[in-house]
């Protein structure tokens, strides 16, 4: 079991707790990316924004396989609960739980997004843009 609670069978397949992955091919193309572009130059430090989703879940896992490498350092992990969904509370204990498993800190901004969306006469969308500019 890896440090985050996710089993590497040693062959860059990985089981997320949600299906086995084969994310060999994305993290050569993710690290190639990388170094191509000069997106980690040394010393850089990652705040890794972390919806829940496979996707992010996967660009988590991907950095800490790149931080373990020491190309680049996770400094915190970063969750945006937006109330939306009846789901959002689970979203947001799934991301906390990854984030104490892999030992890094949890920043969490949450806000009524519906509520600010009425309140201005926009949508959602907009709304949602509004409360994560806010300070």
């Amino acid at each position: 079991m890896g440090i985050l609670g996710i089993r590497d069978s040693g062959f860059g397949i990985w089981d997320l707790g949600s299906g086995i992955w084969d994310l060999t091919t994305l993290k050569r193309s993710v690290l190639r990316t990388i170094e191509r572009h000069n997106l980690c130059p040394s010393g850089t430090r990652l705040l890794i924004a972390l919806s829940g989703g496979s996707d992010s879940v996967a660009l988590l896992w991907l950095m800490k396989e790149h931080a373990d490498e020491g190309l680049c350092e996770i400094a915190a992990v970063a969750h945006f609960n937006h109330q939306l969904r009846d789901a959002a509370p689970g979203d947001e204990a799934f991301c906390r739980d990854l984030a104490a498993r892999g030992g890094y800190e949890f920043l969490l901004g949450t806000a009524d997004v519906r509520g600010r969306a009425r309140h201005d006469r926009v949508s959602v969308e907009d709304g949602a843009r509004r409360e994560q500019d806010r300070p």
